[in-house]
Parts: C-alpha cells; sequence; structure tokens
C-alpha cells in the first residue's frame, strides 16, 4: 500500500510559531489563507474539508473549526468507515470507538486544554482499543492509523483516499527551515512498519501525533530500520 503520512490539528497551539500574528498555521501562507477565507472555512462541511486538497490548508482549517465543525468532521469520518466490509467483531469495535468520541466529545474537540484527569482515562481506552485491534482483530498499523489517527476518508480497500489529491502546501523559505516532526519518539507513534522513530532535526507539532483519543506532539521523524544495521 501507498504510504501517505497525515496528521491533523487536535488542539489550537501554535506555540512554536515564530510570529505572535500567526493565528491558524505557522505556515503563513497557510495562515493568510484561512484569515481571507476564514468566513467560508467557519462554515465548511465534511466534504468541503476534504475537497481542499492540502494538508497544510487542511490543518489550518482545523484549527478555525469550531468544536461542533470538528465533531462533525469525525464524526462523519466514522459513520462513513462504517459503511465499508468488515466482520461483525470488526463494526462492532469501530461503533464503539464512534460511541466514544460522542461520549468524550466536549473534551477532544474542544479548543480548551484537556483536564489531566479526562487525559488519563482517553489515554486508557486508547490503549485497550488499538491492544484489541492488534491482537484480536489482527488490524496492522496502516488500518488503525486509517480509522482513528486521521480524519481523512477511506476507500474501500480500506486505505486513506487519495483521490483529493493530499500533499503539503510549501512555501518560499521551505528550503531553509527544519521539516515538520512526523512521530512521537518516546510513544512511537506516527511511523509505517519497518520505520522507527528517532530523534532528529525537525520543528515540534504540539499534539499532532497519535490517535483521537491521545494526541502527543510530535517530535522525531521516521527513519527505515535496515535488518543488522547500527
Amino acid at each position: 500500500m501507498k504510504k501517505l503520512v497525515i496528521v491533523i490539528v487536535i488542539v489550537c497551539s501554535l506555540g512554536s510559531c515564530a510570529k505572535d500574528d500567526l493565528l491558524y498555521s505557522c505556515n503563513k501562507e497557510a495562515d493568510s489563507w484561512i484569515k481571507n477565507n476564514l468566513a467560508n472555512v467557519q462554515d465548511m462541511t465534511r466534504v468541503e474539508w476534504l475537497a481542499i486538497g492540502d494538508l497544510t490548508l487542511q490543518n489550518a482549517a482545523y484549527v478555525a473549526f469550531s468544536p461542533s465543525q470538528r465533531e462533525a468532521l469525525w464524526i462523519g469520518k466514522m459513520e462513513e468507515v462504517l459503511t465499508l466490509d468488515w466482520s461483525v467483531p470488526e463494526r462492532k469495535h469501530i461503533q464503539t470507538a464512534l460511541d466514544l468520541m460522542n461520549t468524550y466529545s466536549s473534551y477532544i474537540f474542544s479548543n480548551e486544554p484537556i483536564p489531566q484527569h479526562i487525559s488519563d482515562e482517553l489515554e486508557i481506552i486508547n490503549y485497550k482499543w488499538e491492544t484489541y485491534a492488534r491482537e484480536e482483530l489482527r488490524w496492522c498499523s496502516s488500518l488503525l492509523y486509517a480509522i482513528l489517527f486521521t480524519p481523512q476518508a477511506m476507500n474501500y480497500n480500506k486505505e486513506i483516499d487519495t483521490n483529493f489529491n493530499p500533499v503539503r502546501l510549501k512555501n518560499r523559505s521551505e528550503s531553509s527551515t527544519p521539516p515538520d516532526c512526523k512521530c512521537n519518539v518516546d510513544k512511537k507513534v506516527g511511523c509505517e512498519k519497518g520505520e522507527e522513530c528517532r530523534t532528529r532535526e525537525c520543528r515540534e507539532l504540539v499534539k499532532l501525533c497519535g490517535s483521537i483519543f491521545a494526541r502527543v506532539s510530535c517530535d522525531g521523524m521516521c527513519v527505515i530500520v535496515i535488518p543488522g544495521a547500527t
């Protein structure tokens, strides 16, 4: 399956931005695009968000979304996933995730920090859900990612739908700045099979890695592991 790394903003935290006037993205072009189209963005549906077709703009739009828009984006995604071909246990497990999203929606889609006791609950919930998916349903990391780590659409092959051609917006100063981090070194999330998350020079992204229930900061880069290499 074609590798596609997609991360999506869960909290509105732009602490790593150098400019105080950047409200929706550390990327100047994306931030400007959102500001110039704010009224339309804050009225976007899930279909319109998917049609943006640019990951950086989608991330910035997500920051500008209201909590109810974020909830609709994710709930719509999970309802779409349920229409795919699943076994009875698989469908039940996906429905459980959807039910949990509804239960904790006031926290996971909010602009406010999640209280620590709720964050601890969600981390346990996420661990149990992923463990069951891996050990009982035999789901691979790429399938888990496609279901619970991004609101991007899935196709009938149960892969991220690339028909919207999601790509990252580039800017003129990109070549002189470190790339965005893609994974979390401590939690070891964000990389594909055969890769490891390692500390490299990259720009940390706050709360951009992990599943919808257990977001962590991206602080490393995925490196292909060659057996026997040191």
